[in-house]
């Protein structure tokens, strides 16, 4: 998208400006100045910050993107009322100073360029170089030459061979206007000391690919595909006349702390600023604003924060070459400077409290710990032990069986299966009584006392107790 220039064609002329010492290098440098009766005419560079050194906002944002270095500053585009309102006229003799370095400004007195290496007169008439590709179409694609009509209140020069080592490295500065401090730009009439009262004040600069912040300085870039570039200056036809508002900020208790506040004195996109507490404040300066202008007046108004209440606001008006003649209204928060007088400064002070919570703070006890649950052990059931009642075994006393001697002999009922079966019960031997059992009788069964032996089992003892029965009475 970068663009070739070739050598001039033949029949095209430039009112040019070169020291003695001309250089046959390649590189040029078109430098335009025009003048336009509002800020609002003129559209702003890529950057809309409070870097802007204008003395009011100006018009529609910029047309260029950050890919300049495919498509710079070129006159097709500054004069094309499709991409900027274009109400501005050519100035003639109008003067640009290039240098090595640059050392920056206010509004009130706008940057400037140091290690000179000369001043550049703008001329009536400058014909456009319509070498092949001069003036592309905007998308960079064509080298057919654009049409080309005198490109009034400019010069073309051929740039030293120091000139072109900055320029190609990207530190080649060009300023509008003069660099001497008594002929710069957007200074009071009264500071204005050579020439007489001051015709012009600042608006906006753009260099080659250099259009980031509206200062009155800016760096010009070429290379071997972009030997000729342009800069634009605009001034706004009114003579500069400026006071200067400073916004301060006070705390109690005293604190660092950024605050933040919105205005039309800023020119951020928001229109926001922030004040630190405790500083020197936040200053602009900004146009003067007579009594009967129409100009609006200049506001500023803080953004409530948390923690902080606002306790008073207060304005004071200072101007060290005399009288003031600045005025402003207070409503709430928001401070409107309605009239600002010229070299006038308007300091407004705002005082915020910090916020005590009213509610009192508990005095710390000591805390009783919770105890940590613990499993509980249960309580044992009473286990009911039943001691079984003993059993009274009756034994009846076995009857007496006759034997061949005429002896009773007792038949025993323990062991083996005793009577149960109805087997033959085990007799003892020898035929006689056996352990105590039994006693002998005489006489049959039928006359005989039975004898009934019990036999108690003593829990206690464990013993059996036998019971006789009487001896059956002799005859």
């Amino acid at each position: 998208g970068a663009f070739m220039v070739t050598p001039a064609l033949a029949g095209t002329s430039y009112a040019t400006s070169s020291p003695e010492n001309h250089s046959t290098n390649p590189y040029r440098l078109t430098l335009v100045a025009r003048e336009c009766d509002n800020y609002s005419d003129i559209s702003a560079n890529r950057s809309r910050n409070n870097l802007q050194e204008t003395l009011q906002d100006l018009g529609v944002d910029s047309t260029y993107s950050s890919t300049m270095s495919n498509n710079p500053v070129a006159p097709w585009r500054e004069g094309n009322p499709a991409t900027q309102v274009d109400n501005c006229r050519p100035i003639d003799d109008w003067t640009f100073t290039l240098g090595t370095n640059i050392t920056g400004g206010t509004a009130a007195a706008p940057s400037r360029v140091t290690g000179a290496f000369r001043e550049v007169r703008t001329s009536d008439t400058v014909m456009r170089d319509t070498a092949a590709g001069e003036y592309a179409t905007a998308d960079g694609s064509s080298a057919t030459a654009v049409t080309a009509a005198p490109l009034a209140g400019a010069t073309t020069i051929d740039l030293t061979d120091a000139e072109a080592a900055k320029a190609t490295k990207g530190s080649l500065w060009v300023q509008g206007g003069k660099a001497a401090l008594n002929q710069q730009l957007n200074q009071d009439e009264a500071a204005f000391s050579v020439g007489g009262t001051p015709k012009y004040s600042f608006a906006s600069l753009r260099c080659v690919v250099d259009d980031l912040n509206g200062d009155n300085v800016e760096y010009v870039s070429l290379n071997s595909e972009r030997r000729h570039g342009y800069c634009y200056a605009y001034y706004v036809d009114q003579t500069p006349k400026s006071g200067r508002i400073v916004v301060k900020k006070e705390t109690n208790p005293s604190t660092i702390d950024s605050f933040k506040f919105t205005g039309n004195v800023s020119y951020n996109e928001n229109q926001s600023f922030n004040v630190t507490a405790g500083g020197s404040g936040a200053a602009f300066d900004r146009s003067a604003i007579g009594a009967g202008d129409t100009t609006p007046p200049w506001w500023v108004d803080e953004n409530a924060r948390d923690g902080w209440t606002l306790t008073s606001v207060a304005c004071v008006a200072t101007n060290s070459k005399g009288a003031t003649h600045s005025h402003w209204t207070i409503d709430d928060s928001k401070v409107s400077i309605d009239r600002l007088g010229s070299g006038d400064v308007v300091t407004c002070t705002y005082v915020n409290d910090k916020v005590v919570d009213s509610t009192p703070t508990p005095t710390p006890t000591e805390a009783t710990p919770t105890p940590t649950p613990t499993e509980a052990t249960p309580t044992p059931t009473p286990t009911l032990i039943v001691t079984p009642t003993p059993t009274l075994t009756v034994t009846p006393t076995p009857p007496l069986t006759p034997t061949d001697s005429g002896t009773p002999t007792v038949v025993s009922t323990e062991g083996g299966n005793g009577g149960d079966d109805g087997a033959a019960p085990e007799t003892a031997a020898g035929g006689g009584p056996e352990n105590g059992s039994s006693l002998p009788h005489t006489g049959s069964p039928a006359g005989l006392r039975t004898t009934v032996t019990l036999a108690l089992l003593a829990l206690m003892a464990g013993s059996v107790l036998v019971v006789a029965g009487r001896r059956p009475r002799r005859r």
